[in-house]
């Protein structure tokens, strides 16, 4: 199984915005894929925010899903820089 984690940063004035299309983002990814997503954001840091997504099958098709409906919710439009650092671990 594969966890994918995806961090970014939110200015302060986004933060309900971003809120709002990332909830939007883990209900297509769950009923897609199945895969429930986490939003956490950094304790030093609170405009540094984290997806996680644990449990994934199939890396490929879920990757394909997440960048596509990252689009869709409008996420690089409502933050600064539209980077969004995507990063997967796989069980031993």
């Amino acid at each position: 199984m594969t966890a994918f984690y995806v961090y970014y940063r939110v200015a302060p004035q986004q933060n309900a915005a971003v809120q709002a299309a990332v909830l939007r983002l883990f209900s297509l990814m769950q009923t897609q894929t199945g895969v429930a997503g986490r939003l956490m954001r950094r304790v030093d840091d609170a405009t540094t925010w984290m997806e996680v997504y644990e449990g994934v099958g199939n890396a490929e098709a879920f990757s394909d899903a997440l960048q596509q409906n990252t689009l869709v919710c409008g996420l690089p439009v409502l933050l600064d820089d539209p980077k969004r650092v995507v990063e997967r671990f796989e069980d031993f």
